[in-house]
């Protein structure tokens, strides 16, 4: 059974505040309401570390991470653009990673991209807000994959036109945009 996907985003005034609710009704979103984020996945640190790094104004230093999760070894990561819910079975031969997207939903929107990380503990995530951290898009595929194996991630920074250039994030006339990189 197919579970159901937030359908309408429903505004609530109470007491003065307002209080955004989904309905689930259908397995389909037009509105871009987030289900839950399981907490226990989340990797903060990385969210915390990767952020800083874009606010930092150097294009030319590089962040690598090669640990996680208080010292777990990183085994692997795949990066999941606006949109995209799954990857194909290639990538999920590489780290099988749509079980836990389906089982936890966790659906690519425009204003969101995610970073699934494997460690010997098993897959946690990062979502980030494409205004605050714009991912470059098309990212680069790893050999044709969203996923790869590997013991590190190399992040770098790139300003680039938005004339032409596909963009997440959007913004001014140039912008800052994270590359994500395996590392060695």
């Amino acid at each position: 059974m197919i579970a159901p996907i937030p359908l309408v985003k429903v505004l609530k005034k109470s007491a003065g505040l307002v209080q955004a609710t989904c309905i689930t009704l259908i397995p389909l979103s037009i509105f871009g309401c987030n289900p839950p984020e399981p907490e226990h996945l989340i990797i903060k640190d990385l969210k915390e570390k990767v952020s800083n790094f874009y606010e930092s104004k150097s294009l030319t230093e590089l962040l690598r991470i090669k640990t996680v999760l208080a010292g777990k070894e990183l085994e692997g990561f795949c990066v999941l653009g606006a949109y995209e819910g799954r990857v194909t079975p290639d990538s999920d031969k590489v780290i099988p990673v749509n079980d836990f997207l389906g089982k936890y939903r966790l659906v690519g929107q425009e204003n969101y991209w995610h970073l699934i990380v494997k460690t010997s503990d098993g897959l946690r995530f990062v979502r980030f807000n494409t205004a605050k951290t714009p991912l470059i898009s098309p990212r680069p595929a790893y050999e044709g994959k969203n996923c790869v194996a590997t013991r590190s991630i190399i992040f770098s920074k790139k300003s680039v036109l938005i004339g032409g250039a596909p963009l997440l994030g959007g913004g001014g006339n140039k912008k800052i945009v994270i590359n994500v990189q395996p590392g060695d």
